[in-house]
């Protein structure tokens, strides 16, 4: 079960932009390795353009 810093996800979302997925959670997002269930939150969450997460896939992407 996806956690954004030990919270369940829709909670964690919707109690504002102190949440985040954890780093493994995202590099996990961005190699393809969740879900549906895991990855739809995360989606949400970049969508609602976090800078620090943003920050933290664009480094992940670069790699590739």
């Amino acid at each position: 079960m996806l956690s954004l810093n030990g919270r369940e996800p829709e909670t964690a979302l919707l109690t504002g932009g102190q949440c985040h997925p954890e780093e493994n959670q995202l590099e996990r997002f961005m190699r393809g390795e969740l879900p549906r269930t895991e990855a739809a939150p995360i989606v949400r969450h970049l969508l609602t353009g976090c800078t620090e997460c943003r920050k933290v896939t664009g480094r992940l992407w670069r790699r590739r």
